[in-house]
């Protein structure tokens, strides 16, 4: 695969031009029509057949969108010429993407910032000789006047939580990927009770702490909703519970309690003190047995709670704001930790840049995670919560590569300029898609919702969306299902009209075929 691209393209442009050439263009396929599976046109194309037999024949299986009983997938070329959700196949095909590859184009494909940025680094490698491909270290920091740095990409972090409402957001650390930044949300938040915990216990604090530990295994607790998704790694895993086959029959750390995620549109409701007993005085190893063998939680014994502001693999359920309010209330009384998962809805998805501040202008004993956009993934804490020891949360690779950090910059400067005028752009045209769905609605969507540019459209079966899901596909639209009758369109903070126009146009012809 490694031969020119312009094998397959020809004579095609280096750069699009995002006012004309945004719409699909399928190889064999006229425009705005379907691809022939018999025919082997437009995202049937053999090339990308062979780019499956390949992946089959030599790489574990991993999450692929697979189609027509696994015989194809959708592919990108990334030598191909891209702008805004536009993007070509391995075949040739041009593309739209509303889902934002997978939620990691905050900004669609080759935004002026990103491009700036990326001619700065090629210009430090040639005119410099500089060294970029490598892991922008924790023990070794690596640090360039030419170039934004792990430490101000930490203060822009810092400035932003502070500036949304979160004060005590003093600090920020760097990994790659989501998973890792949740896990590192949850070792904060173990380490912080733990610390607290051996204060009041005193001087029965080991005796204490190894009782607890041979009756539960560890003697710290976490709270995690149903359907949700955290990652697939170690201790993120033992929270995620959205699909059975990502966790299933893998071990798990103990003392992770799943809760009902409340919608807005749900009539029930949730009180937490149902699974933690708040009672402050633990003066005995008899109390904390009791408790723990009515069922219930001690609250000296629950570190966090990890929610996310809109649930994401679980269907793009907006829950309601006075269960989310009441999660961050119960844990500043209670001296729990809240985790606010940001890797999907944050970067400004939902409108605003932290999606929890849908639901409360200001918090404290707040963690958070971030990444997708961000290109690499972060952790923001407050001051209190930081190690007490160097090296007790480390990593090799820090946020990853030099570059990526750089990038990273790019996009939250792009996106926190202009008085944030990307994040309302993300909400008006929100606003504009779910009103137009409503009008082309024929009674196969059974909901439309989302905040921002984070969207859900409901089917009634998950029979008619996966249909609905393959027919879109075939015609050079790309969005992404979730939940079991889901699809999830997640467009860039930069989508036009013309271009959601072109998605909701296309979505009406499949409608009108069933």
């Amino acid at each position: 695969m490694a031969k020119s691209s312009a094998d397959s393209l020809g004579k095609a442009k280096k750069v699009l031009d995002r006012d004309t050439e945004f719409f699909p263009k399928l190889i064999g396929v006229e425009d705005g029509g379907k691809s022939d599976y018999a025919k082997g046109t437009g995202i049937y194309h053999p090339r990308n057949r062979e780019v499956l037999e390949r992946l089959q024949k030599h790489a574990m299986k991993k999450t692929l969108v697979l189609i027509q009983n696994g015989e194809y997938s959708i592919t990108c070329d990334p030598a191909k010429p891209a702008i805004g959700l536009t993007c070509h196949d391995y075949a040739g095909n041009r593309l739209m993407d509303f889902n934002a590859h997978v939620g990691v184009k905050v900004l669609g494909y080759n935004h002026p910032s990103v491009t700036a940025m990326q001619k700065q680094i090629a210009r430090i490698v040639d005119e410099n000789g500089g060294i970029l491909s490598i892991g922008a270290g924790t023990d070794f920091p690596i640090v360039s006047d030419e170039l934004p740095d792990a430490i101000d990409l930490n203060e822009l972090l810092v400035d932003t939580a502070k500036k949304s409402g979160f004060k005590k957001i003093a600090k920020a650390g760097g990994w790659s990927t989501g998973t890792e930044a949740v896990e590192n949300c949850m070792k904060v938040a173990y380490d912080w009770k733990k610390r607290k915990l051996f204060q009041k216990w005193g001087k029965n604090a080991e005796k204490y702490w190894k009782t607890l530990e041979e009756k539960l295994g560890y003697p710290l607790f976490g709270i995690a909703a149903d359907k949700c998704f955290h990652g697939r790694t170690g201790y993120s895993l033992s929270m995620t519970h959205s699909k059975p086959t990502q966790y299933a029959y893998f071990p798990k750390i103990s003392g992770i309690k799943h809760i009902n995620y409340i919608s807005k549109d749900s009539k029930e409701d949730f009180n937490i003190y149902d699974l933690v007993d708040i009672e402050p005085k633990w003066d005995s190893m008899r109390k904390l047995n009791r408790v723990l063998d009515n069922g219930k939680i001690p609250i000296d014994l629950l570190a966090f709670i990890c929610l996310e502001p809109v649930q994401g693999e679980g269907g793009y359920v907006i829950p309601k704001k006075d269960f989310i309010k009441g999660m961050v209330e119960f844990c500043q009384k209670n001296d729990v930790v809240y985790i606010d998962d940001e890797v999907q809805a944050g970067m400004g998805r939902t409108g605003k840049f932290f999606a929890l501040n849908h639901f409360v202008d200001s918090a404290y004993n707040v963690v958070m995670s971030m990444a997708k956009g961000l290109q690499v993934s972060a952790v923001l804490i407050e001051k209190g919560m930081d190690y007490e020891q160097q090296g007790r949360a480390s990593t090799t690779t820090g946020y990853g590569r030099v570059e990526d950090i750089a990038r990273g910059y790019a996009k939250l400067q792009a996106i926190l300029e202009n008085d944030g005028a990307l994040m309302k752009n993300a909400t008006n045209m929100g606003e504009y898609f779910k009103e137009e769905v409503n009008k082309i609605n024929n009674g196969l969507i059974t909901r439309v919702d989302g905040l921002g540019l984070m969207l859900v459209t409901d089917f009634e079966t998950p029979e008619i969306r996966n249909k609905v899901y393959l027919s879109l596909l075939e015609r050079g639209v790309v969005p992404l299902t979730v939940g079991t009758k889901g699809i999830r369109w997640l467009p860039p903070l930069d989508v036009r009209k013309q271009e959601l126009d072109y998605g909701l146009n296309t979505l009406e012809k499949v409608l009108k075929t069933f």
